[in-house]
């Protein structure tokens, strides 16, 4: 082979428009790493994978949470895999590695506080957790989601509940925030961001790494209870639940298609009673619930999400949001039993203002 032959093969692979294209992007990653490198440099990483995505060009198998993650995050050896086939959760940002997480008897302590939508009441949180005599020797602690947004205290709560070791699993909001700091989703392009997302600022790698870590359910099995934000929809196994109503769901309501037992649920709450608490259905038996005998979850649901109707007690099913940033209270409930305590808001945060981003 001659010289001229042997250049000409070298280069060829270089001018394929779809590695040229690949390279550019790739490219175009690392100079956002650079850019970003004094205060946000995960988030090169999670918009590259967006835009590879979009171009039709393979995502590599890297992300920033295995760059970036702090030491107090560290691989989820307990986990169920997710069938849903979501590679972007609804606000835009990548969907977590582990989106069920499963707490095992062994990593559980004797009593299991989870507590409900916090928003940045950090300081109802900690009073709290004294009143119901939380100490970290004998008691673990899980979080509905949620913990950002309309308190005062949201990159503060985070950061307290990150280096205390407490559970959560991922709310609308704290999806929003990470969307916020990565600039993705609704806030892609954005030169700066809303008041109501100043505290991101605030929020350094170790706190993005956790939240972005968060899953979307959590399974305390040996207690009989999934943890989740919003709730799933009944009929549907755990790994299919799909990520917009795991964090958004607060109805249901019968499919136009899909035969009996066959439901589509929605975030509002409708006055016209077409729709009806996801909570309620969950809680009916199998044939009444899904069409099918048997077919319902045996476990109990522990969420938040819907402030609007506060406290809700289903057989199934239990409701823990009591609106604390909106003036009210903030619970949690004791497992095992089914004993709750509240304490009341220091003052109202935020005055409610319509429920599809509540």
């Amino acid at each position: 082979m001659d010289t001229n032959t042997a250049v000409s093969e070298g280069i060829a692979p270089l001018l394929n428009p779809f590695l040229l294209t690949y390279t550019m992007v790739m490219s175009l990653m690392l100079l956002s790493l650079l850019r970003y490198a004094n205060n946000r440099p995960a988030a090169a990483f999670q918009a590259a994978p967006i835009l590879l995505k979009r171009l039709g060009l393979p995502v590599p198998s890297f992300s920033s949470s295995s760059l970036f993650s702090a030491s107090s995050v560290s691989a989820v050896p307990h986990s169920l895999p997710s069938f849903a086939n979501e590679t972007l959760t609804p606000a835009g940002t990548r969907m977590p590695a582990c989106v069920h997480r499963i707490l095992t008897r062994d990593e559980a302590k004797e009593r299991v506080l989870v507590v409900g939508d916090v928003h940045g009441c950090l300081e109802e949180l900690q009073a709290l957790l004294v009143k119901a005599n939380y100490t970290a020797a004998k008691d673990s602690v899980v979080l509905v989601g949620d913990l950002v947004n309309k308190g005062p205290l949201s990159a503060e709560t985070v950061k307290w509940c990150r280096t205390q070791g407490f559970y959560s699993v991922r709310g609308n909001h704290d999806d929003s925030a990470l969307a916020a700091y990565f600039r993705v989703g609704k806030f892609t392009g954005v030169s700066s961001l809303p008041q109501a997302y100043d505290f991101v600022a605030a929020l350094d790698e170790a706190d993005v790494a956790w939240l972005d870590s968060l899953p979307y359910t959590l399974s305390i099995e040996h207690l009989g209870v999934v943890v989740v934000h919003a709730g799933l929809l009944p009929g549907r196994p755990l790994q299919m639940q799909q990520a917009a109503d795991m964090s958004r769901i607060r109805s249901v309501k019968r499919a136009e298609e899909g035969g009996e037992g066959t439901w589509v649920g929605v975030e509002y709450i409708p006055e016209n009673g077409e729709a009806e608490p996801w909570a309620k259905v969950w809680s009916q038996e199998g044939k009444e619930c899904e069409g099918g005998e048997g077919s319902t979850d045996a476990r109990h649901l522990l969420f938040g999400h819907d402030a609007k109707r506060g406290l809700q007690v289903f057989r199934k099913a239990t409701g823990l949001d009591t609106g604390c940033c909106y003036g009210r209270e903030l619970t949690l409930a004791i497992l095992p039993g089914e004993e709750r305590i509240s304490v009341k808001a220091l003052k109202a945060y935020q005055v409610p203002h319509g429920l599809k981003s509540d």
